[in-house]
């Protein structure tokens, strides 16, 4: 039984103060959750005893990405969801509240910090006949919320897979770490790894070479490395070690994968992570076989790939149950295709998209391991080489930093030309300042406030653009 929008209100306020006493929500104080002027734009979802470890992951979202950002305890969600329902249920419950109860704009990003012991995963049946019982689906957090008929998810959703403390150190400091790394010399690098059988042919070998199509549309240097011995784009498993310990913006598996390795011929193993050097660059890594990660003895190459510090990968992108080569193949280059719009989508948004608009329920078992407010590296985020790709809708971001004394930043995106207004108003709705009123170019912009003449108080910046409309709010502390 779900319960009505008072009980839910009530409901609210009280996870609230039970989260008050363990964690911070970003830059927001706990109160102006339910503000009509407040938002959250990235949660994170933990429990207790990460809090403090992943607070700077949300700090930096809040000043690298302009997010409103909000740590959420696994307790606080179990003690005011969990009635009659189990975990991940009450986790879906609070995660749909937050969708549908919290004003706009809505969670664009939910991040699971911990395994499936920790945050647990929603379990699904496998493919029994093939002696898989169970699978996780990261995905049914998210769903039903917008659609009722085929289950999308509503929002992009990410696991740190990691099953203690320093599991956690670790990736929150190689993702903060990853984005700002500004050489260029490995990002316009993209390699397709493909797997050879001789009773499939060249299947493995004609899905790299799709993919490696789509790379080289942006990452220019692309190649591909052949497992197969005869081909002249084979590479020995040494050399192939010594190509990412080079640096890469991606590593694509195309053929036989399961928890511990690539390819039947043991081409690159559990234990070769261990041999990779460090540091090096950490490369986007999809596995299309699946990966299970949900026991603590379990060995799983995407897990480890990210768990492993200084090395190995930044995010993975893998099925948790035995999929579908032809999906998978699919949902590879439909992600690409994202990135190829827009370099600066990040890894969440491009997987999320294409699910939206994806009729293939496989994608479900699709999960993404690593940060979903992660973007790729290369060139062009580094600021090097071509020209800036065009936002794909009006965005008016958080300002940072917030509360402030005396001056502030506020961002926003612009899609296409035209007439933009940036207003800043006092909390009765008088007009205190003009920042923008002019015909623009589409692009980004980023706008200084300064709060000299200004008692402290709330503030709110207004845009209004292309017959969009958003205001966010901001705090002068004096």
């Amino acid at each position: 039984m779900k319960p009505s929008h008072t009980h839910r209100r009530v409901v609210f306020t009280l996870l609230l103060l039970a989260v008050h006493t363990v964690v911070a929500f970003g830059n927001s104080n706990l109160d102006d959750i339910l503000n009509p002027q407040s938002q959250v734009d990235y949660v994170i979802i933990c429990p207790s005893r990460y809090a403090a470890i992943v607070q700077p992951l949300a700090d930096f979202r809040r000043s690298h990405n302009g997010f409103n950002t909000a740590i959420v305890t696994t307790e606080a969600i179990y003690q005011i969801f969990r009635q009659r329902t189990a975990p991940d249920s009450a986790i879906r419950e609070f995660i749909t509240y937050s969708l549908t109860s919290w004003p706009n704009p809505k969670p664009q990003y939910f991040l699971l910090v911990g395994n499936v012991n920790a945050v647990p995963s929603h379990k699904e049946e496998g493919l029994t006949w093939y002696g898989e019982d169970s699978i996780m689906v990261d995905q049914w957090l998210v769903e039903g919320i917008q659609d009722t008929t085929f289950p999308r998810p509503a929002a992009a959703i990410g696991r740190f897979p990691g099953w203690n403390e320093t599991d956690m150190a670790t990736l929150v400091n190689k993702t903060i770490q990853y984005e700002q790394q500004d050489d260029a010399s490995w990002m316009n690098r993209a390699i397709a790894v493909a797997d050879y059988e001789p009773e499939i042919g060249n299947e493995f070998e004609l899905g790299a070479q799709s993919h490696l199509r789509k790379f080289s549309q942006r990452w220019r240097d692309t190649l591909s490395v052949h497992v197969r011995l005869d081909s002249p784009h084979h590479r020995t498993r040494s050399e192939f070690r010594n190509l990412w310990n080079r640096g890469s913006a991606f590593v694509w598996f195309i053929g036989f994968v399961n928890a511990i390795r690539f390819s039947h011929s043991n081409y690159f193993v559990l234990s070769d992570i261990d041999s990779l050097a460090a540091p090096a660059p950490l490369p986007m890594v999809r596995l299309l076989g699946g990966q299970r990660f949900e026991r603590r003895d379990t060995l799983c190459l995407a897990s480890r790939l990210l768990l492993t510090p200084g090395k190995g990968s930044i995010c993975t992108v893998s099925p948790t149950g035995l999929a579908y080569y032809t999906g998978q193949l699919a949902l590879g280059q439909g992600v690409l295709d994202q990135l190829l719009r827009n370099p600066r989508l990040t890894t969440g948004k491009a997987l999320l998209n294409y699910k939206r608009s994806s009729p293939d329920e496989q994608d479900r078992k699709e999960t993404l391991l690593g940060d979903p407010a992660l973007t790729i590296r290369h060139a062009l985020t580094a600021g090097a080489g071509g020209p800036p790709d065009l936002p794909q809708s009006v965005q008016l971001f958080q300002n940072y930093p917030n509360p402030f004394n005396p001056s502030t930043i506020i961002r926003f995106d612009l899609p296409r030309d035209g007439n933009a207004s940036l207003k800043v108003y006092d909390i009765v709705g008088r007009e205190i300042a003009v920042l923008a009123s002019e015909f623009k170019k589409a692009g980004a912009y980023r706008v200084a406030f300064s709060s000299d003449e200004l008692p402290s108080g709330v503030y709110f910046y207004r845009l209004n653009a292309g017959g969009t409309r958003l205001s966010r709010k901001m705090v002068v502390v004096k």
